[in-house]
């Protein structure tokens, strides 16, 4: 499942040039219990748990992978990882979301560096935080303050305590731009509490602010109900959202992002071999992402604009499985 997201990095150009660093927990205290949430598994599912976590270092190569010599939770591996990152900003992803369309990183990067006393965690359209463009119900995407947007699902979700969407552009405050083809403003959506969703954030911000001495992380805890629960409460009762800085970037109404069942993932190579229907998921994304690259190399999509439509599921018989990691 791992090698899944690894995969569907593919939609964000450049990416694959980033140093990668994937963070494994310890398996747990070894007992009779197979409690993994409270951190007790059985002798077998620590073994197995150490083979699958040589089997990345296998494939990723030793220095891509961060084993936990104890069992931490999600917030101190975060932190864990998150430290040891040199770059001044980082991409979190988890195990079990992948990307399913293009999002353009680097432009979020640009429009980030020329906003740093704002924007400073960037998340992403998720299937429970879509939204629509006005007079588009159909889908369609943003293309900056032109374009009205209702945001009643979202907000409907997640509440208003920080106001409004806004417009970021990359030019700074001087009025200089940070890139000779910067193009209109993106629309981002002020995120009222912590998510644990792929986003991107300033490293030191990550660090220093979001897990910094003022967030206490327990063991088996997770950074929403910690510090994110403390920006509620924090912005419940006036305060500013502008040290927190965390956004949701609304560029197209559609998912960017999948959440993947790992209680039921398996390859789809295994799915075949005990004789499952398989999903054609994979498939179709590896179509869609195809069909993406031809539509940017004829000069006929660019960041902002529709997205060629998913192909269509097959009508009957066996979905075809891709035997590709994606």
């Amino acid at each position: 499942m791992i090698m899944a997201v690894i995969e569907s990095f593919k939609f964000l150009p450049g990416l694959a040039e980033c140093p990668l660093l994937v963070t494994c927990d310890g398996a747990g205290k070894v007992c009779d219990q197979v409690r993994p949430k409270r951190g007790f598994v059985t002798a077998e599912l620590a073994d197995k748990y150490a083979a699958y976590v040589h089997g990345l270092q296998d494939a990723l190569g030793a220095n891509r992978v961060l084993v936990l010599p104890e069992r931490e939770g999600f917030g101190l591996a975060v932190k864990a990882a998150v430290a040891r990152v040199t770059t001044p900003y980082v991409l979190l992803c988890q195990h079990d979301n992948m990307f399913v369309r293009p999002i353009d990183l680097e432009r979020v990067i640009r429009i980030m560096e020329a906003n740093q006393d704002d924007l400073k965690c960037v998340h992403f359209v998720s299937p429970k935080s879509t939204f629509e463009v006005e007079g588009n119900k159909d889908g369609g995407c943003n293309q900056g303050a032109a374009a009205p947007l209702s945001l009643k699902r979202i907000e409907d979700r997640l509440g208003r305590l920080a106001g409004s969407a806004r417009d970021f552009g990359e030019t700074k405050e001087d009025g200089a731009a940070q890139h000779a083809g910067a193009q209109s403003p993106s629309t981002f959506w002020p995120m009222p509490s912590w998510l644990e969703r792929n986003h991107v954030c300033s490293t030191a911000h990550y660090r220093d602010f979001v897990l910094g001495p003022e967030t206490k992380l327990k063991p088996g805890q997770f950074i929403e109900e910690t510090f994110g629960q403390r920006m509620r409460q924090d912005l419940a009762a006036g305060g500013s959202h502008r040290p927190y800085g965390i956004y949701r970037l609304l560029d197209d109404p559609e998912s960017a992002t999948l959440h993947l069942d790992g209680r039921a993932f398996l390859p789809v190579l295994e799915q075949k071999r005990r004789g499952w229907r398989v999903t054609d998921l994979y498939q179709r994304l590896e179509l869609r992402h195809s069909a993406w690259l031809a539509a940017e190399a004829g000069g006929c999509w660019s960041p902002g604009a529709p997205l060629p439509p998913w192909p269509p599921m097959p009508i009957s018989g066996s979905a075809a499985g891709s035997s590709k990691n994606f």
